[in-house]
């Protein structure tokens, strides 16, 4: 197969960025002498060498490069001419995947064709890259052949063993170009820098006196050191044109194509996130890593993912902060924690870990107590078989080859040199999924086209030892050479259905310089404690897919890239957004002049206009001066305010074009709600009417404190709960969710949509724990009535099934029950001499102020404050606004949280006391408790119960005070 290529616009812009830099110059070479070493050199005459040169002043290349910028929509920048490394040095940043070594490819052959420069060098961080870059010269001569009318462009990759080349590229008047990477050029005792017997002149003596125009491939990674900075400046490049996804030094950017840019366009592959997580498995210590650091005090720290057990005997999953000794087991409640103590924290960068008691030891982001390891790693390759398969039945039609790539971190996994037929682990698993998998009826199609066996199917790219056996390596050794060779070699035979490789392992040493336009599925079978970025695993099969005849498809349907990951979706929406913006810096969910700029709207006088960089700033600069964001660009809710008034100031040039905008900046963070600002107010308390007839008429009707007496028939209590453990549902075995979410990458950030999920059967093997102990002690039930609810339930199966979701749903049966016939029985009685006091109630020996917000209290008249606070459902404000307008009604107020009745299921304060008088005289003491439905099948069990005991309080007191259920006051008053 051989790939084809046609013209983006996006690539051509990118292009003219850099020729236009050098509008003005002509066309000469530079030429200069080479010394004569030897006999034939003599022969010869005088020899030449070919170098760059550039005619133009440097203050035309800085007018050439505004109007670029101009264009471009970019900043303008000055030329640096006191850095001490030239000032012609120009950023090209372009999103992964979207062809940017194609686009400098074509760049050295457009400068050759308009200046007649014709000595390049690419400067490379890696041998990985390096690889790729060669490769890409090798599949793209023939098309720039023939699109440049059969220009010759000689290519090579410096070896140190063949110096005499780099005299050649001198001595050659044609156009070279020299692939190089860092480490081979920045030491003295590189044999690149050094004279040797054949050369009177060091290989960059050589360079040097060529000028040559220096492409940097992924300068954050080429010249982050002092050291390899002074290398490049001793090649005295004519220019530097650096090229990355990710510049960490802003220098003159001449073009941007970020990867909200690529996403938006279409120019790279769409992202799907799969994953799988156990669900309802708690049957087992729990512990994750989440960060360790120091406290303002000096004192070490850990915060842990855990398992708690709350007050109702449910488990829920939180963090927890822990020091030195603490004992785990009383911090979650949960005596599976029993033998963690924890005995150190290392809170050192780059060696964070937790070490307990029991000698068991966690690094930072790593977890046990979840799923075994080999078990999930299991089914990420099935899954990612899955997936493969069904991309393959959805677009093999079209002739698209689908691969797939897995990342692992130690070669023995795949490899095992002590088994006869060499399979690791993940071989081993790989075929077995697969046979399972393509035996099944709906892969018949793809079983048909490729009918290949498993291990045909699967290949391995990893570096060797002497002896030939695959080892592990960081990537940037001699030993990866053939290695990143061979990949590189089989970049075309992989995409042909007559090469039978599909799944690719690979180290995760080659997470750069290599990608594939079929890769379809990316999946990451390395320990949680690898530094491997979303953006790292996406960045390898980013590119648009190509067909047999090596035809590139833009179809987005097609070209979707799913990536099997352990973490959720969320969390992979919300890392890459991170990523991207500390790495682009690219910020989400905040106004900046990138947001502005090349927005086509009306002036003034009706004129289309183009928004300027300097328009740009101009707006952000009004909107700052305006308090409507800060100096970092972040929405204050001034702004908030204003847009949901509709009223934002905007320059008078700008308002023709206000709702568009408008429209940007509400769309800028779609995470925030936009509300009104809160104004803080003083409440205050009228202390007169405590003096008032009316209140103390109603306080002393309620002022009562009452104690509770149940009588529960324990036989029945035992039957009822029997009964309904028999009926429960069916508890299942521990599940495997498995989810897949679309990523999506806007201007207010990367969000995640899940588009499927669905669970499967695992098997957990987990002790089983004391389960008469627990339910005793979670119902504080005797453990010999506890033993008979199970035994006559006979539901043992459903326990050894998921045992703490057996305890979570009997605990629960066994309390609503116990409540149920503790209510149904429930007598309160008044307590002699024990009553409220109305002093500690309200206060009245404190400040009478009240500290709130203006969103969430409302102004009364009638009542012991002057505003009422509401909560955020809105109920109590309107029940508030009717009483104080009722002319009835003649004193009301929220009855203080202090106010507690007791009840089995916790304290109760009801919400109102309220005085009213009927046909002006008779007067009326009403309770009540308001809720958004007087339905009571709606209400949280624990809140029916409450309703109840509040109720059968006031009535045991028998002052005539009613207790009443209420969704609005006019139902009340109709019935009263």
């Amino acid at each position: 197969m051989k790939l084809k290529f046609k013209r983006q616009q996006f690539q051509d812009d990118a292009v003219k960025s850099v020729t236009d830099l050098f509008l003005g110059q002509d066309g000469k070479q530079s030429s200069f002498s080479i010394a004569k070493l030897h006999l034939e050199d003599y022969a010869s005459g005088v020899l030449l060498g070919y170098g760059n040169r550039l005619s133009l002043p440097l203050e035309l290349i800085l007018t050439n490069m505004w109007a670029v910028q101009e264009r471009n929509l970019l900043p303008l920048s000055e030329l640096d001419s006191t850095s001490g490394h030239g000032p012609l040095r120009f950023n090209i940043e372009m999103e992964t995947g979207t062809g940017k070594t194609f686009v400098y490819i074509k760049t050295i052959y457009e400068l050759y064709r308009l200046y007649g420069f014709s000595k390049f060098v690419i400067l490379v961080p890696s041998v990985a890259i390096r690889e790729g870059v060669y490769k890409s010269f090798q599949i793209t001569y023939d098309y720039f052949t023939e699109e440049y009318d059969g220009v010759k462009l000689n290519y090579f990759i410096y070896n140190s063993k063949r110096c005499q080349d780099v005299r050649d590229y001198a001595l050659s008047p044609n156009l070279e170009v020299m692939i190089v990477n860092i480490d081979a050029i920045k030491k003295d005792e590189n044999l690149f820098n050094q004279e040797s017997d054949k050369m009177d002149k060091s290989a960059r003596e050589y360079l040097a006196e060529c000028r040559p125009i220096l492409i940097i491939d992924e300068p954050q990674s080429v010249d982050g050191t002092a050291k390899s900075r002074d290398a490049i400046n001793r090649l005295s490049p004519l220019c530097e044109l650096r090229y990355s996804a990710t510049h960490k030094e802003k220098v003159n950017t001449i073009y941007r194509l970020t990867p909200v840019d690529a996403y938006q366009m279409g120019i790279v592959k769409q992202i799907c996130v799969a994953n799988g997580n156990v669900i309802d498995d708690y049957n087992k210590p729990y512990i994750k890593l989440i960060e360790t650091g120091v406290e303002n005090g000096g004192r070490i720290f850990a915060r842990l993912e855990l398992d708690f057990k709350k007050k109702d005997g449910l488990i829920k999953r939180d963090t927890l902060k822990v020091y030195t000794n603490d004992i785990l087991e009383s911090k979650t409640g949960r005596d599976i924690y029993s033998s963690y103590q924890v005995s150190s924290i290392n809170a050192m960068e780059g060696a964070e870990e937790i070490e307990f008691a029991n000698t068991e030891r966690l690094v930072l982001g790593a977890a046990f107590g979840v799923i075994d390891e080999i078990l999930m790693k299991r089914e990420q390759i099935q899954r990612t078989i899955e997936t493969h398969f069904n991309t393959e039945l959805r677009i093999l039609d079209k002739g698209i080859k689908v691969l797939s790539l897995f990342f692992i971190d130690e070669v023995a996994k795949y490899r095992d040199y002590g088994k006869a037929d060499l399979k690791g682990i993940y071989a081993e698993m790989f075929e077995e999924c697969y046979n399972e998998l393509i035996n099944q009826p709906r892969f018949a199609k793809v079983k048909n086209f490729f009918n290949r066996d498993a291990c045909e199917v699967h290949g391995g790219y990893f570096s060797k030892d002497k002896k030939g056996k695959l080892k592990d390596t960081k990537g940037d050794t001699s030993d990866d050479y053939d290695t990143y060779s061979a990949i590189m070699k089989d970049k075309e035979k992989l995409l042909s259905f007559d090469f039978p490789l599909r799944f690719i392992f690979s180290h995760s040493a080659l997470n750069e310089g290599w990608d594939n336009p079929n890769v379809f599925q990316i999946c990451t079978l390395i320990e949680n404690r690898t530094v491997f970025t979303c953006r790292q695993k996406i960045g390898r099969g980013l590119r648009l897919c190509v067909d047999q005849t090596g035809e590139r498809i833009d179809d987005r349907k097609m070209n979707v890239l799913n990536v099997i990951a352990r973490e959720s979706f969320s969390e992979f929406a919300d890392t890459l957004q991170k990523e991207i913006e500390q790495e682009t810096g690219v910020k989400f969910g905040i106004l900046d002049i990138a947001m502005f700029v090349g927005l086509l709207y009306k002036d003034e006088r009706g004129n289309d206009t183009i928004m300027t960089y300097q328009d740009s700033c101009e707006l952000i600069e009004a909107l700052r001066k305006n308090d409507y964001i800060d100096h970092n660009g972040k929405i204050k809710s001034t702004l908030k305010n204003d847009l949901e008034k509709g009223n934002v100031y905007l320059p008078t040039r700008f308002e023709k074009a206000r709702e568009r905008f408008l429209s940007i900046m509400r769309s800028a963070d779609k995470k925030v709600e936009v509300r009104q600002t809160k104004e803080r107010i003083l409440i205050k308390r009228k202390d007169e009417v405590f003096e008032d007839p009316k209140f103390m008429e109603i306080w002393n009707r309620i002022k009562f404190k009452t104690y509770y007496r149940i009588n529960i028939r324990i036989d029945e209590l035992i039957n009822r709960c029997v009964l309904d453990i028999m009926l429960m549902e069916p508890i299942q075995k521990a599940k495997l969710l498995r989810e897949t979410a679309k990523i999506s990458i806007e201007k207010s950030g990367v969000s995640a949509q899940k588009l499927w999920e669905g669970t499967e059967n695992i098997e957990v093997i987990s002790p089983l724990p004391d389960l008469v102990r627990i339910l005793a002690e979670n119902t504080g039930m005797p453990r010999t009535n506890i033993g008979r609810i199970i035994l006559e339930s006979n539901r043992i199966r459903d326990f050894i099934n998921n045992s703490q979701m057996f305890i979570e749903k009997a605990t629960k049966i066994i309390n609503f029950n116990k409540n149920n016939m503790a209510i149904e029985s429930i007598e309160y009685a008044r307590i002699d001499g024990q009553e409220y006091s109305l002093a500690t109630l309200f206060e009245l020996k404190e400040e009478s102020d009240v500290i709130s917000y203006l969103d969430s209290v409302i102004k009364v008249d009638h009542s012991v404050y002057d505003y009422i606070i509401f909560d955020k459902s809105n109920v109590e404000k309107h029940f508030a606004e009717k009483l104080d307008s009722d002319p009835d009604v003649k004193l009301f107020f929220k009855i203080p949280d202090k106010f507690k009745i007791s009840t089995p299921v916790g304290a109760y304060n009801p919400d109102w006391a309220v005085y009213m008088k009927k046909n002006g005289e008779q007067k009326l003491c009403f309770i009540i408790e308001t809720k958004g439905s007087l339905d009571r099948s709606q209400l949280r069990q624990t809140e029916d119960i409450k309703i109840h005991c509040g109720k059968a309080h006031f009535d045991s007191l028998d002052q005539h005070v009613d207790f009443k259920l209420a969704k609005d006051w006019e139902t009340i008053k109709r019935n009263v």
